[in-house]
């Protein structure tokens, strides 16, 4: 027997579950990256897509997080070298986009000839 699957993207790299246990957000490092939103049956684990099936990250993005207090998500971008941040609605778990905050990362400085 084959466990069941869901469709998540092109690249699916993590996944982030909300502290009430009814929503699933997967990251997909795909090139524009994107964040795939799925309800969760508490009961049975099964996992739905929500009716917008996903929403719009920066470039490769890498990881996803959900606020311990459930009310926001974050989501890490690899080449634009950002935060993407959403407000998570608490009835039917949906996002909505907020902002691209920079993470401050140091890229390590070239090699000296």
């Amino acid at each position: 027997m084959s466990p069941a699957t869901v469709t998540v993207g092109v690249n699916p790299h993590d996944l982030a579950i909300s502290p009430d246990g009814k929503s699933v957000y997967v990251a997909d490092s795909a090139t524009q990256g994107r964040i795939a939103q799925f309800i969760r049956n508490t009961a049975t684990g099964a996992l739905t897509a929500m009716s917008t099936a996903s929403t719009a990250a920066g470039e490769y993005t890498e990881d996803v997080v959900v606020s311990p207090d459930g009310n926001n998500v974050y989501a890490t971008n690899e080449v634009t070298s950002n935060i993407s941040e959403y407000s998570r609605n608490a009835e039917t778990g949906a996002l909505t986009a907020q902002s691209r905050r920079p993470s401050r990362q140091k890229r390590f400085p070239k090699a000296s000839p």
